[in-house]
């Protein structure tokens, strides 16, 4: 047989108590492990809890963002309309006033030139076969007739809607 070593007898011996020696050693690693997983999974929720504050924030703060956005463009849209109105509103009234300035300055030639017209219609015709010559006032500026009327309506509504684009592309957007 092979001779016993003294301190492997006593080992033999104590084998219980350093078997649970090594399972306490063991509990205790593990232990430890548990607690510094325990320690990582807090830091872990914490800053999750953390991002997601962070975006909750970052949500609101775009959410207003978009809010103001919003406000500003229905303001700005808002006046840019009143802005509109008011050319177009100008626009027609001194179109109105110019039209009824016109008619009124047309209607009077017309009735200065109507009695002469008649007075002057038989020399007409008899030296020109009855076709007219336009008439001129003492500075040599044709006098308008009735025929003219439609010309210088379409005149003053081209000129005044030549004034309201020009004004309407000034607003500024």
């Amino acid at each position: 047989m092979i001779p016993a070593i003294p301190a492997l007898a006593a080992l033999r011996a104590r084998w219980k108590l350093i078997a649970g020696l090594g399972g306490l050693i063991a509990l205790a690693v593990l232990l430890m492990l548990l607690r510094a997983e325990k320690r990582h999974s807090a830091k872990l929720e914490g800053r999750i809890v953390e991002l997601i504050e962070l975006r909750k924030a970052d949500h609101a703060n775009y959410t207003n963002a978009q809010s103001a956005a919003k406000a500003k463009n229905e303001a700005q849209v808002a006046r840019i309309e009143v802005e509109q109105e008011r050319i177009t509103d100008a626009v027609s009234q001194d179109y109105a006033g110019d039209l009824a300035r016109l008619r009124t300055e047309l209607g009077r030639v017309r009735n200065q030139t109507a009695p002469a017209a008649q007075r002057s219609a038989g020399d007409r015709q008899a030296s020109q076969g009855g076709n007219a010559p336009a008439r001129a006032d003492g500075d040599g500026v044709p006098i308008p007739t009735s025929d003219d009327l439609p010309a210088a309506e379409i005149e003053l509504r081209l000129m005044h809607l030549q004034n309201w684009v020009e004004e309407q592309g000034k607003v500024e957007r």
